[in-house]
């Protein structure tokens, strides 16, 4: 008997995720249009969301919403996403980096690094 996993929830499919061998994807929502790269044993906790898009709020009403920018996000190897957490557009989260529950992460976090918050800073090295 095969055992259960759950899939990731896609959506704006513009570009395919690459999703690398052992990660641990539960109820994780990705905007795919921007790249989404998830390397080797990466774990996420409940309800993870990659997004990859934003738009323009100099624009207004439809203009506001048909144009959209997107920006690739990359998790490395090791990494621990906490239950949760957002990572935006533009993002790289280092290897072997945890990012604690509903954090949202706006920059670039280096590897082996704890980060947190609203928006996430620094916390300790690890």
């Amino acid at each position: 008997m095969r055992k259960w996993e759950p899939e990731p929830s896609i959506f704006n499919l513009v570009k395919e995720p690459i999703i690398g061998k052992s990660c641990s994807l539960v109820n994780t929502l990705l905007d795919c249009g921007g790249q989404i790269i998830i390397k080797d044993f990466v774990s996420f906790g409940h309800n993870v969301m990659l997004l990859t898009g934003k738009h323009n709020y100099y624009l207004t009403g439809e203009k506001r919403q048909k144009e959209s920018l997107y920006s690739p996000i990359t998790i490395d190897n090791g990494a621990w996403i906490g239950s949760g957490a957002i990572i935006c557009g533009g993002v790289l989260i280092g290897e072997n980096s945890v990012i604690g529950a509903g954090s949202v992460v706006t920059k670039s976090v280096p590897p082996n690094e704890m980060w947190g918050g609203v928006p996430a800073k620094f916390i300790k090295k690890i």
